[in-house]
This record gives structure tokens, C-alpha cells and sequence, in this order.
């Protein structure tokens, strides 16, 4: 028998900083959740990752009242998708894609051969976003009014359509027994998994080693929340908050105060409406990025810190970006048989190498 498993297209990690403290270390971790589901994720992680859905549906959030009156429509990409240095040093998510076809469609002929069944990609719905679009927090005015702080769906769809999505991931997965799912990994076997033969044919070792763009990305990225030139557009952007009865001292600050929110009680199910509190918040938040140009800004700080490690990581940058780029030339001669259909990276649960430092980026 043969299955067919939905996977998330727009998992994304944020870079990794200094550990904070109180409603900015909640607002970290609020972001690092929510990028997971934004571009894609490291080839590394393959993981079957499952969205946790959100829904349209209206009720009482655990901030308040939710804002009933918002009506939600089929998402839009927010304003700011903007490229970074080390990005060019990056797959893109159209790169991440092959890869994953590819790699699946050898897979399968390897599980064949074991004469087991293996899950073909298929479609996920709506259009992956753009991999930095909420890399400094919101910045959309219709996005922050109708959905708070919370990460809208996939653009070109409704939560609704997500959080249906996601349930009927899980009951394909599901279909994939132990046996199979070792047979793929190599765990618990004898001899490499289908997976890591794969991997072998398309030539990416590369994944199993520390990502140099992760690393770099990390350093500026921790550099640049630092720098003094951040601290005082945060307090700027402080300063107008309070103007509209919001004490933060950042954004990341004001994200974390909602951390969680619309989460149904049980962690199952899909997400409530925002509170009228946290849209309050979050429009103020955008117009007060919008007055200080914040966002731009703060590219600008991050990109000088990304350019200086590039200049001094140079060649192991290039090495990096040249294996990667093998494997697409190998992924490119296997495209021809794989499934015409948006794929992404699916490590299942997220098992083997990642705990030692997958990509962040």
C-alpha cells in the first residue's frame, strides 16, 4: 500500500542570541517557534514537521476578549522580505525543494528494494513566506489586526485550510510503522538506512557537518542585538509604544507577552482569535517600526556584522555553499523522476544529528 504525507513547507529557525530573561526570553522562544514555519528548514532536520493549525474560529482567548469583529481572509506575504548577506551562502527554498524531491524519490526506490512502502512528498498548501519576513517581529498592519502577534497561515490560504491540512498529516503519518520508519533512518537495522543512501547519491555529507552559514548567522546576529545603534532604535521604538499605553522595551519584549496566545486548552485543536489587547498591541507595534523605518534599520546593523564575517570566512563560506550546490547539479539529474509537487526538508520527528547544532538559520 502506498501513503502519501503532507509536510511543512515554511519551518524556520531564528538565529540564536544571548539567553534573555522574563517577556523577552518568552518572546524568543514565541519567535523561534513561529519562524520554524517560515521559508523552510535545514536539509539537515528533515523532519515530517506538523503545524500546529489555527483556525478562524472566534472566542475567548486567554488575554481577554477576543477581537470578533476581524474577519479573516486567504493570507498575504507581509512587507519586509528582505535578503541578508549570508543568505546568498544559503539554500533557497526552491533549492530545499529539490533537494527533498529528489532525496525522496531515491528513498522510495531504496524502500522498494526492501520491499517496504515509503510516503511520497506531496503539495503543501498556500505559498511557503519569505524566509526574513518576521525576522524583527511584525511589521504588517492588516496582518497585526487580524491576527495579533500569532503567525497568519501560508499566504494563499486560511487557517481553516491549515489546521485541516495539518490533521490530515497526522493520519497519513500515522500509516508508517516502526519497521518502516527504521528501515528509513537506518535505525535499529543493520547497514545504512534509505535515507542516508540517498543522501550518499546526491552527495550531501555536507549536511552532516556544522552549517558555517548557522554559525555566522548566529555571531551577527547576537552581535548586532548588542550593538548600541539597536539599543537606541529599541528605545525609540519604546518610547513611541508608550505613547499608546504599551510598555516594552523591545520587540522581541512585546511578542513575548503573547506568547501562547489562541493556544487551545489540552495543546490540541486549532488556535483562537486574538485578543482586542493583543491587536492593540501589535498595530502599535507596527506603527511605531513604520515611523523609525525600524525594520530597514535594522537590516542595515545586521547586514554590516554578516559582511565582516563574510570577508573573514570566506573560503570556508564558499567551500559550503559549493557542496550544497553539487548536490542541487545531482538533485537536477534526478528531477526528471520526481514528483512535480512542493516538497521539504522531512527528517522524521526530527531524530539523528540535529541536537548538535543543525542550521538555525
Amino acid at each position: 500500500m502506498s501513503h502519501v504525507v503532507d509536510v511543512d513547507g515554511w519551518g524556520r529557525e531564528i538565529i540564536s542570541r544571548p539567553q534573555p530573561s522574563g517577556p523577552e526570553r518568552k518572546g524568543m522562544k514565541f519567535m523561534k517557534d513561529n519562524y520554524r514555519r517560515f521559508g523552510t528548514a535545514p536539509i539537515a532536520v528533515m523532519a515530517f514537521m506538523l503545524i500546529s493549525g489555527c483556525s478562524e474560529t472566534q472566542g475567548v482567548g486567554r488575554h481577554g476578549p477576543t477581537s470578533a469583529s476581524v474577519v479573516e481572509g486567504r493570507s498575504k506575504p507581509e512587507d519586509h522580505a528582505f535578503m541578508l548577506p549570508l543568505d546568498s551562502y544559503s539554500l533557497s527554498p526552491e533549492g530545499r525543494n529539490l533537494l527533498a524531491r529528489a532525496e525522496n524519490v531515491e528513498a522510495v526506490k531504496c524502500m522498494r528494494q526492501r520491499n517496504m512502502d515509503w510516503p511520497k512528498l506531496s503539495k503543501s498548501p498556500g505559498v511557503a513566506r519569505p524566509v526574513n519576513e518576521r525576522r524583527y517581529g511584525i511589521s504588517n498592519a492588516t496582518v497585526a489586526a487580524t491576527y495579533g502577534y500569532q503567525l497568519p497561515p501560508p499566504a494563499g490560504i486560511t487557517r481553516l485550510e491549515e489546521y485541516e491540512w495539518s490533521l490530515r498529516s497526522k493520519k497519513r503519518l500515522a500509516l508508517v510503522d516502526r519497521a518502516t520508519m527504521n528501515a528509513f533512518t537506518g535505525e535499529s537495522v543493520d547497514g545504512p538506512g534509505c535515507r542516508d543512501l540517498a543522501r550518499k547519491r546526491l552527495h550531501m555529507d555536507w549536511v552532516y557537518a556544522k552549517d558555517p552559514v548557522a554559525t555566522a548567522a548566529s555571531e551577527a546576529w547576537a552581535q548586532a542585538a548588542d550593538a548600541e545603534s539597536v539599543h537606541e532604535l529599541d528605545r525609540k521604538w519604546s518610547k513611541c509604544m508608550r505613547k499608546s499605553g504599551h510598555e516594552q522595551k523591545d520587540p522581541l519584549s512585546a511578542a513575548g507577552v503573547w506568547a501562547g496566545s489562541g493556544s487551545p486548552s489540552g495543546g490540541e485543536g486549532p488556535l483562537g482569535a486574538p485578543s482586542v489587547k493583543e491587536v492593540a498591541m501589535a498595530s502599535a507595534d507596527v506603527r511605531c517600526k513604520a515611523s523609525l523605518n525600524y525594520i530597514d534599520r535594522r537590516r542595515s546593523i545586521e547586514a554590516e556584522f554578516q559582511a565582516v564575517l563574510i570577508k573573514v570566512r570566506s573560503v570556508e563560506l564558499q567551500e559550503y555553499r559549493s557542496a550544497w550546490q553539487h548536490s542541487l547539479s545531482a538533485a537536477q539529474l534526478i528531477g526528471s523522476d520526481a514528483p512535480n509537487t512542493p516538497a521539504v526538508d522531512s527528517d522524521l520527528a526530527g531524530r539523528g544529528r540535529c541536537a548538535d547544532g543543525c542550521s538555525q538559520r
